[in-house]
Formats: C-alpha cells, structure tokens, sequence
C-alpha cells in the first residue's frame, strides 16, 4: 500500500483527505446535517445541542448537551449564481510576494506543506531534501528543524507538521516510523518521539491533543484522536457512514484537515459533502453542501485504487463535484473549490448577503495581470485570521516570470516563494 500511495501522490498532484466514526448506525444518520430540497438557496442556520462525541468504546454518536448554538452555513451548488471570474482582489486588500532564502542550508526540492503562524513561516519538502525548514516572514533562513536518518530526532519520512504556538513547539510526521517528533522551534532542539501504532499521512495538533488520519483502517474509522503522549485514542468518522465508503489512503488535494490556524481547525475527506469543525469540546458540522451532482457512492464503489492505478483515471474522469480544496474564511465569505473532472471549480459565499456563486475562473490580479491561478502554478498552503497563502516550488519559476520584482530571479538563486493575501 506504501508503494501504491507514493504512486498515486505523484500522478495525483494538485487534486485530493480523511474524516471518521465507527459503524453505529442511528447515531451516525442522525449526526449528519440534512439539507432540505426546498432550501431556497445558501443559508445558515443554528444548530443546537446536537453534537458529535466519542465514547469510551470508541463508537462516535450523538448526544444531547447543553452548549453555544452553532452556525451551520448550508450551500445549493445548484441554485449558485453563475459568473465567469473572481480576482482575487475581490477576496484580499494587500499581497507580497516572500521569495526563500537561497543560501545552502536552506535549499528546497520541492514544496509539499506551508506555514505562517507565530511570526514565523515553516516549510516541509517530503521529497527531496526530505527536511522541516524555517524562515522568517521575510523568508530569511533560521534554521532546519530536525534532519533526514534513523537516529534520535531524525525522521525518514517526514509527511506533515503541526505547531503549538502557545510552546513553541513543532511537530514532524515521519509517516514510515509511524511516530511524532517533538521539537522547540525556537532553538531546533529535539524534545521526545510519540509512537502512533499505524501508518498516517496527515498531523493536526489542537487543543492539546492530535489527530492523524487513518487510511485502510481495519477498525473503519478515517481519523485518530491522540493524546499527547500517544496512550488515549479515540476513533472519528467512518468511511461508510461519512464519506461514501471511501476508506483508500486517497484524500483532498489540500489534506484532511484545513483552517490548521485561524480559530478552531475544520476537517473533510475526499467524497464528504461536509465540513465540520474540530472545537475543544465537541465536532459539529459547519459547511454542508447539496447539489445533484456531488459525488455519491455509486459512482465510486466498484474502484480499488490500492489494486488498481488505472481506477485513478477513472475517478479523474467523472463529471461530479468532489474534492474540496483552497478554503479560506473570515467574517465575510467563505470560498472554497470543488473538483470535477480534472478542473477546479470555485465558490465563494457571501456571509451578508447569503448569496453563493460559482466561478469559471480564479485570477491572480494583485501580483499578476490578471493571469488564471492556474497558469502560474501557485499551489494553496493555508489560512489564518489574517489572510492566505499559496506556494510555489523552485523549478516553476518561468511560470511566475510576470510577477513584478521577480525580473531578476534566475533558476540558480530562485528557491521558491511564498505568496501572501491579506484580508
């Protein structure tokens, strides 16, 4: 499966994530937000006291509790207004580019996973240097956080990383050891290892606890709920009840878990139609989707991607709405892309006036002319309460050649770049 999933990441970049319960059947349909058809259009809506929980037998299930009411935002893809193109000047105020420190300890092969939080911005490379860098926010090299190897503090296979900007600590992934490294970012040094007891790919850390996905469970769940020293484990989300049956190590483009910094983390898998939120009590639905042409779990249940590549294909080729990808949210809009086919497709709903539209086109208008996102290659890397940010690896640089001030970048001192939107 190791080989299979390796495989599939490459041929599937740019395109797919986790989400979980086990097998209790009431409990689950109940927990799932149910759109009506006469929903006239995008809406929200206060959902009370219903809430998501994990019992000690592992089983997730709903209870009733008194707590906050929350606000579940409801979209009908179908009734969105139609309009050909967004620029992302619509979303954003301010945008610079942060080009990387090119020095020799800071090289870059590739850019899997980013980060800006606590005046600092972290970068993971999984394929090439196989290393944790660190930069400032004007992208100046601090320092690399633990290194390649099988010794103390090293990892083999570093997949994601989380932080807890309340320590200073960061967390590694090392996918094949099947272990978290702990490290203070603040001095690089090594603190302890938790060992996981499966192989994961993806790494939340909030509200002192992690959540790692669980690809091919044989409990049949899609995420794990640790604590910090790896003993207590609760199970969350069942592949058949959550995501359609799809249980394959395959996820979203931008991983399970989005939203890692601005306010409480969201979660979502590959053929969900919800995004829920990750709160420190509780997980609740916070985005459901409804529209015909959402995947469902006909349109996948015969494909066996761990046995079969070509399946792979076949999942690119259906003319149905899947893969959540580039969320972003403030107290104004939520906007999102949804996949179909090969292309994305993006949303963008309107908090004040409840108004969802769909785009044909995302444009980059600040720092370019205008250009199709697309087109210059920038892959999203996440977003805080701030604003957002997308990336670029070295070796792309002739895509972002029309970006004013990268005249003088050159393929030898260009070590990628970071691009950051401020609300």
């Amino acid at each position: 499966m190791m080989k299979t999933f390796r495989t599939t990441a490459i041929l599937l970049t740019g395109i797919l994530c986790c989400i979980s319960c086990t097998e209790h059947k009431p409990a689950q349909q109940k927990a799932q937000p149910t759109i009506r058809q006469d929903t006239p259009g995008p809406e929200k809506t206060q959902i009370k006291d219903t809430v998501l929980s994990v019992k000690e037998d592992s089983v997730l299930s709903v209870k009733e509790e008194s707590a906050e009411a929350e606000t579940l935002y409801l979209a009908d893809l179908d009734k969105a207004r139609q309009q050909r193109k967004l620029n992302l000047s619509q979303l954003f105020r301010k945008a610079k580019v942060i080009l990387l420190d090119s020095c020799s300890k800071a090289l870059v092969g590739n850019i899997n996973r980013t980060a800006m939080t606590g005046g600092y911005l972290f970068v993971l490379d999984k394929d090439v240097a196989k290393t944790v860098f660190m930069f400032d926010r004007n992208g100046k090299f601090i320092r690399t956080i633990g290194s390649p190897g099988k010794g103390k503090g090293e990892y083999i296979s570093p997949s994601d990383f989380a932080i807890d900007t309340d320590r200073h600590h960061i967390y590694v992934l090392d996918r094949l050891q099947f272990r978290i490294l702990q490290y203070d970012y603040t001095t690089g040094r090594y603190l302890t290892s938790i060992s996981i007891h499966q192989q994961s790919n993806y790494l939340l850390y909030y509200a002192g606890a992690f959540y790692v996905d669980s690809p091919k469970s044989k409990d049949r769940h899609l995420i794990q709920k640790l604590s910090t020293d790896g003993t207590q484990t609760e199970h969350l989300f069942s592949p058949d009840t959550h995501n359609k049956g799809w249980d394959f190590a395959l996820a979203n483009q931008d991983g399970v878990f989005m939203s890692r910094y601005s306010g409480s983390p969201l979660i979502t898998h590959l053929v969900m139609d919800t995004v829920f939120c990750i709160g420190k009590q509780k997980i609740y639905p916070h985005l459901a989707l409804h529209s015909e042409q959402l995947m469902i779990r006909e349109d996948i249940q015969d494909l066996d991607i761990d046995k079969n590549l070509m399946h792979l294909t076949e999942l690119i080729r259906k003319d149905k709405y899947y893969n959540l990808q580039t969320y972003m949210e403030n107290d104004h809009f939520i906007f999102f892309q949804l996949q179909k086919k090969a292309f994305p497709h993006p949303f963008l709903y309107d908090k004040t006036s409840g108004e969802l539209s769909h785009y044909t086109l995302l444009c980059e208008d600040m720092l370019a002319d205008g250009t199709d996102l697309k087109l210059l290659g920038l892959q999203f890397g996440g977003c805080n309460s701030r604003g957002a940010w997308f990336h670029i690896a070295p070796g792309l640089l002739s895509r972002i050649r029309a970006i004013k001030g990268m005249e003088w970048a050159t393929e030898d001192n260009f070590n990628g770049a970071i691009f950051y939107y401020e609300y």
